[in-house]
């Protein structure tokens, strides 16, 4: 598609004579590089960007739209957005939006498909808004997001257990409203600083500009979204007070890196600290204007996807133990419990009298061993469990005995609350054994006269259990590996607790959150409500 269209013609070239002109007025040279800065946000961010008129007239894309669809620009030239791309049945649709964003001038937000040159459907997300480039005439732009992997995605974690099958829904559901109006009386130079304003603030991704030493210079609104941040608190603010000590180096290389080789393009994926202490994963793509000295980024949240790829590494992990544990663990307790019956025999004979406390150290160390088994075993089960109808509610007034017992002997203290909540698929065993290992993890976790609370729920996302504990918190380091087999922090501990309870979480279709600060640690296990 060639570049003299009317949008860089009109605008551009226009605003650009006119700056050329006037050089001596009141705007400083930010104004000067605005539809340059304009055409490398457009070209250099991750969503396609597609342009045209009320006709269906196409009149500018960008590259990566053309990767999506699979056509050359040359070919779009001849194609219309609303005949060749758009499949029959979703014309009704874009006509009710287009007319909402005519009639109400607002951003719209809404999900179709399109066709590809080879006849399959791309399926997208549309952030569409229009452009006044004359008093009657009008322009559409839509910032695209290709959504059709993810959806695959989606469905092939359902296949895998439903596991993550709410993981994935976590994305951003709107932007910032556009302004309603221009004022007839601003200036063609201050109407395309609002404009260039409102395109980017359309974005759900963060964009900003860094100099040379690490300070911010711009920002969009969506920091707030992402991480709470108002535009104010972080404007000259260095992004080394809120990147992640363990991203600094790498990060602050690539910025060098960027500085001295012009034509270097760089993705960086690192962490920033939220306003709430919490931090999020953003992966950013970049550009270097030298004449500017500054570094300016497009930034998306990937948090979630990296929580996604953790869970399928847990998940793996678990399984591989599993495939392991069956093979073995058999195989294995049946010598040890031939070696501990040879043992107890033994050690009766008086010849071995004074080696008695050795045998009882033997036996001791077999039982340990016994008890790793079995909990090596209870990760290696089927996940076609015995389940009975059953609440979990009962479960844990039937456990409250044992476990306020064992808390006044350390003296700590239990306490509960359960609400009414409806009855669940539930094998009564596991689920006995997941309440005590997260309950002694939590008093373990406590300084003496520490409480854990225990709490039930029902919720639109299912009925939920809360196990909390008042004590120090879990270190980010080790926050990541909680669940891995054979991880552990405790002395004498096997690693293999919270790996079963990830897999009797697993096989009840259930999921396992945890919520941690300096204050407490929750785990938060959603149970899906039966029909």
């Amino acid at each position: 598609m060639k570049q003299e269209n009317i949008f860089e013609n009109h605008i551009f070239g226009t605003t650009l004579n006119q700056l050329n002109h006037h050089s001596n007025n009141t705007f400083n040279n930010i104004y000067e590089i605005l539809p340059r800065m304009l055409i490398d946000f457009i070209e250099n961010q991750p969503q396609p960007v597609i342009m045209g008129y009320p006709s269906g007239k196409i009149v500018y894309c960008t590259d990566n739209f053309c990767e999506m669809l699979g056509y050359s620009k040359k070919e779009l030239e001849g194609l219309r957005w609303d005949v060749h791309l758009t499949p029959p049945e979703w014309y009704l649709q874009d006509l009710k939006k287009l007319k909402d964003l005519d009639t109400n001038q607002k951003t719209v937000k809404y999900k179709k498909e399109l066709f590809h040159k080879n006849g399959n459907r791309v399926t997208v997300e549309v952030n569409s808004n229009i452009l006044k480039i004359a008093e009657d005439q009008s322009l559409y732009y839509c910032f695209l997001n290709n959504i059709t992997k993810q959806e695959e995605l989606e469905n092939d974690l359902k296949s895998r257990r439903k596991l993550l099958d709410e993981i994935l829904k976590s994305c951003t559901k709107e932007v910032f409203n556009a302004n309603r109006q221009i004022e007839l009386e601003v200036t063609k130079n201050k109407r395309l600083l609002i404009d260039f304003e409102r395109f980017v603030n359309l974005s759900p991704d963060i964009f900003c500009a860094i100099d040379r030493e690490g300070y911010l210079k711009q920002v969009n609104n969506t920091v707030e979204k992402v991480l709470g941040y108002k535009k104010e608190d972080v404007i000259n603010k260095n992004v080394r007070q809120v990147l992640h000590e363990q991203d600094l180096d790498v990060t602050m290389q690539k910025l060098q890196m960027a500085t001295t080789d012009l034509e270097y393009n760089y993705n960086i994926v690192n962490r920033f600290y939220c306003k709430d202490g919490t931090y999020k994963w953003i992966e950013w793509r970049g550009i270097y204007i030298a004449s500017e000295g500054l570094h300016y980024y497009v930034g998306r949240d990937i948090t979630e996807r990296k929580r996604v790829e953790n869970e399928m590494i847990r998940m793996e992990q678990l399984n591989l133990v599993g495939q392991i544990a069956a093979g073995l663990g058999h195989e294995v307790r049946n010598p040890l419990t031939t070696i501990r019956g040879f043992l107890q025999i033994m050690g009766k004979k008086a010849v071995v009298n004074e080696y008695k406390d050795y045998f009882k150290l033997m036996i001791d160390e077999l039982d340990r061993a016994n008890d790793i088994i079995t909990e090596f075993l209870s990760i290696a089960k089927n996940n076609i469990r015995k389940r009975e109808k059953g609440n979990l509610n009962q479960v844990i007034r039937a456990l409250e005995p044992l476990i306020k017992a064992d808390a006044i002997r350390q003296d700590k203290y239990i306490e509960t609350d359960l609400k009414e909540i409806p009855d669940l698929l539930l094998d009564q065993k596991e689920m006995r054994q997941l309440i005590l290992n997260l309950v002694r993890n939590g008093l373990e976790a406590l300084p003496d006269g520490g409480i854990v609370s225990i709490k039930t729920n029902q919720s639109p996302k299912g009925v939920q259990l809360f196990i909390k504990d008042d004590g120090i918190g879990i270190p980010e380091e080790i926050l990541n590996k909680l669940g891995t087999p054979f991880f552990t922090t405790k002395k004498n501990g096997t690693g293999l607790g919270l790996a079963t309870c990830y897999s009797i979480a697993k096989a009840h279709d259930a999921t396992i959150h945890i919520d941690t600060s300096e204050k407490g640690t929750t785990f938060n296990i959603i149970f899906k409500i039966i029909n």
